[in-house]
Protein backbone atom coordinates (compact mmCIF):
# COMPACT_ATOMS: atom_id res chain seq x y z
CA UNK A 1 0.00 0.00 0.00
CA UNK A 2 1.12 3.77 -0.72
CA UNK A 3 1.83 5.85 2.55
CA UNK A 4 -0.09 9.16 3.54
CA UNK A 5 2.28 11.94 3.74
CA UNK A 6 1.85 14.83 6.06
CA UNK A 7 0.55 17.86 4.03
CA UNK A 8 2.09 20.71 2.72
CA UNK A 9 1.02 24.22 2.63
CA UNK A 10 -1.83 24.54 0.07
CA UNK A 11 -2.09 21.05 -0.56
CA UNK A 12 -5.47 19.33 -0.05
CA UNK A 13 -4.11 15.86 -0.16
CA UNK A 14 -1.19 13.96 -1.14
CA UNK A 15 -0.02 10.50 -1.44
CA UNK A 16 3.71 8.80 -1.74
CA UNK A 17 4.80 7.29 -5.00
CA UNK A 18 7.58 4.51 -4.57
CA UNK A 19 9.69 2.77 -6.55
CA UNK A 20 10.73 -0.25 -6.51
CA UNK A 21 12.72 -1.84 -3.45
CA UNK A 22 10.40 0.98 -1.98
CA UNK A 23 12.63 4.49 -3.05
CA UNK A 24 10.75 7.09 -2.83
CA UNK A 25 9.73 8.35 -6.41
CA UNK A 26 7.72 11.56 -5.95
CA UNK A 27 4.40 12.57 -4.46
CA UNK A 28 0.62 12.71 -6.09
CA UNK A 29 -0.73 15.97 -4.47
CA UNK A 30 -3.80 17.59 -5.01
CA UNK A 31 -4.21 21.35 -4.52
CA UNK A 32 -6.35 23.85 -5.25
CA UNK A 33 -7.54 27.55 -4.47
CA UNK A 34 -10.44 26.93 -2.56
CA UNK A 35 -10.09 25.31 0.71
CA UNK A 36 -11.63 22.01 1.79
CA UNK A 37 -11.76 18.69 3.29
CA UNK A 38 -11.77 15.55 0.89
CA UNK A 39 -14.21 12.73 1.79
CA UNK A 40 -12.45 9.42 2.68
CA UNK A 41 -13.98 8.13 -0.60
CA UNK A 42 -12.20 10.75 -2.57
CA UNK A 43 -8.73 10.23 -0.28
CA UNK A 44 -9.07 6.68 -1.51
CA UNK A 45 -9.69 7.05 -5.12
CA UNK A 46 -6.54 9.33 -4.96
CA UNK A 47 -4.47 6.76 -2.90
CA UNK A 48 -5.60 4.27 -5.73
CA UNK A 49 -3.74 6.73 -8.45
CA UNK A 50 -0.98 6.48 -6.77
CA UNK A 51 -0.47 3.14 -6.08
CA UNK A 52 -1.92 2.74 -9.69
CA UNK A 53 1.17 5.68 -11.31
CA UNK A 54 3.31 3.38 -8.30
CA UNK A 55 2.76 -0.05 -10.23
CA UNK A 56 2.92 1.66 -13.44
CA UNK A 57 6.55 3.17 -12.13
CA UNK A 58 7.55 -0.98 -11.29
CA UNK A 59 6.39 -2.36 -14.17
CA UNK A 60 8.36 0.15 -16.83
CA UNK A 61 11.67 -0.57 -14.75
CA UNK A 62 10.89 -4.93 -14.76
CA UNK A 63 10.48 -4.57 -18.85
CA UNK A 64 13.61 -2.35 -18.67
CA UNK A 65 15.72 -4.19 -16.54
CA UNK A 66 14.49 -7.91 -18.92
CA UNK A 67 15.05 -5.86 -22.04
CA UNK A 68 18.88 -5.49 -20.67
CA UNK A 69 19.24 -8.59 -19.77
CA UNK A 70 18.02 -9.57 -23.22
CA UNK A 71 19.72 -7.41 -24.79
CA UNK A 72 22.73 -8.59 -23.03
CA UNK A 73 22.32 -12.22 -23.62
CA UNK A 74 21.76 -11.51 -27.38
CA UNK A 75 25.32 -9.85 -27.70
CA UNK A 76 27.65 -11.47 -24.87
CA UNK A 77 28.81 -15.23 -24.79
CA UNK A 78 27.35 -16.36 -21.97
CA UNK A 79 29.95 -18.45 -20.70
CA UNK A 80 32.96 -16.03 -21.17
CA UNK A 81 31.15 -12.43 -21.35
CA UNK A 82 33.09 -11.67 -23.99
CA UNK A 83 31.31 -10.12 -27.35
CA UNK A 84 29.80 -13.11 -29.22
CA UNK A 85 29.81 -12.93 -33.29
CA UNK A 86 27.69 -10.53 -34.20
CA UNK A 87 28.82 -7.70 -31.29
CA UNK A 88 32.38 -8.57 -32.28
CA UNK A 89 31.89 -8.19 -35.81
CA UNK A 90 29.71 -4.76 -35.56
CA UNK A 91 32.29 -3.51 -33.16
CA UNK A 92 35.42 -4.48 -35.44
CA UNK A 93 33.55 -2.81 -38.80
CA UNK A 94 32.92 0.52 -36.81
CA UNK A 95 36.69 0.48 -35.24
CA UNK A 96 37.66 -0.46 -39.22
CA UNK A 97 36.13 2.85 -39.97
CA UNK A 98 37.40 5.16 -37.48
CA UNK A 99 40.71 4.47 -38.10
CA UNK A 100 40.76 4.09 -41.72
CA UNK A 101 43.90 4.63 -43.56
CA UNK A 102 45.52 3.19 -39.95
CA UNK A 103 47.23 0.51 -39.53
CA UNK A 104 45.53 -2.12 -37.37
CA UNK A 105 46.23 -5.21 -36.16
CA UNK A 106 43.87 -8.38 -35.82
CA UNK A 107 44.66 -11.63 -34.41
CA UNK A 108 42.67 -14.96 -34.02
CA UNK A 109 43.32 -17.48 -31.12
CA UNK A 110 42.42 -20.99 -31.79
CA UNK A 111 42.32 -23.55 -29.31
CA UNK A 112 43.84 -26.51 -30.85
CA UNK A 113 42.64 -29.71 -30.23
CA UNK A 114 39.99 -28.14 -28.37
CA UNK A 115 37.35 -31.75 -29.48
CA UNK A 116 39.77 -34.09 -27.42
CA UNK A 117 39.55 -31.45 -24.28
CA UNK A 118 35.64 -31.86 -24.38
CA UNK A 119 35.66 -35.36 -24.82
CA UNK A 120 38.35 -35.83 -21.79
CA UNK A 121 36.57 -33.36 -19.53
CA UNK A 122 33.30 -33.03 -20.61
CA UNK A 123 31.11 -29.99 -21.37
CA UNK A 124 31.13 -28.49 -18.17
CA UNK A 125 35.31 -28.96 -18.54
CA UNK A 126 35.12 -27.92 -21.66
CA UNK A 127 33.34 -24.67 -20.91
CA UNK A 128 35.56 -24.18 -18.31
CA UNK A 129 38.75 -24.10 -20.60
CA UNK A 130 37.19 -21.87 -22.19
CA UNK A 131 36.27 -19.37 -19.53
CA UNK A 132 40.05 -19.95 -18.38
CA UNK A 133 40.88 -19.12 -21.98
CA UNK A 134 39.20 -16.08 -22.12
CA UNK A 135 40.52 -14.65 -18.67
CA UNK A 136 43.90 -15.05 -19.78
CA UNK A 137 43.34 -13.24 -22.87
CA UNK A 138 42.01 -10.52 -21.02
CA UNK A 139 44.45 -10.23 -18.42
CA UNK A 140 47.27 -10.05 -21.56
CA UNK A 141 45.16 -7.86 -23.15
CA UNK A 142 45.68 -4.00 -22.61
CA UNK A 143 42.58 -1.90 -21.45
CA UNK A 144 40.39 -1.20 -25.16
CA UNK A 145 41.51 -4.08 -27.05
CA UNK A 146 38.25 -5.59 -28.82
CA UNK A 147 38.25 -9.51 -28.03
CA UNK A 148 35.32 -11.69 -29.06
CA UNK A 149 34.30 -15.33 -28.77
CA UNK A 150 32.16 -16.48 -32.61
Amino acid sequence: ACPMLPPRPGARYQAAVRGRGGVPLGVVCVADCVPREFSQEEREILLEVACLLEHEIQTYATVQELNDRLSRQSLYDPGTGLPNETLFLSTLAELLDLRRGKTVALALVKLNRFEQVHRALGKVGADHAIDQAATRLRQACDTGTLLGRP
